[in-house]
């Protein structure tokens, strides 16, 4: 661990290291502050750097069981799997799917933040979609 924090102050310098750091904290604070103005969203654990765990959480997920809730995520996750213009992860935390989203890299903008939560909101309106239709159809 200390070799790679030598080799990384060593080719950003420390004033550059401080930079980057600042960037990142910054590109973390606009996704968690898109989610958390979100009614599809919510933060799962606090933000860490530049990491980011949330779930789709629609308006009604209190009527929901945990079992529920992450099937749910599980196919909001593999909808975003499929796509190739947005690479996420998935986590389980305590019995509890979550998605991680990731904005350390060092090209990483603020536009491209925005892009993938616009991505984000597209798939979960899908998968909220066809959740509501199979519920209807198990209902009949």
């Amino acid at each position: 661990m200390a070799m790679q924090l030598w080799f990384v102050l060593r080719s950003f310098g420390v004033e550059g290291f401080r930079r980057y750091i600042r960037q990142t904290v910054s590109r973390s604070d606009t996704f968690v502050s898109l989610v958390r103005q979100s009614s599809h969203f919510k933060l799962v654990t606090p933000p860490c750097l530049a990491l980011s765990v949330f779930r789709l959480e629609p308006p009604a997920s209190e009527m929901l069981s945990l079992a529920q809730m992450n099937t749910l995520n599980r196919s909001f996750y593999t909808r975003l799997s499929a796509r190739p213009d947005i690479a996420l992860t998935q986590t389980d935390l305590n019995g509890m799917i979550g998605i991680r989203m990731a904005v350390g890299a060092e090209r990483t903008t603020e536009e491209h933040i925005r892009r993938a939560f616009e991505i984000l909101c597209e798939e979960a309106d899908v998968t909220l979609e066809v959740w509501e239709k199979d519920a209807v159809g198990q209902k009949v």
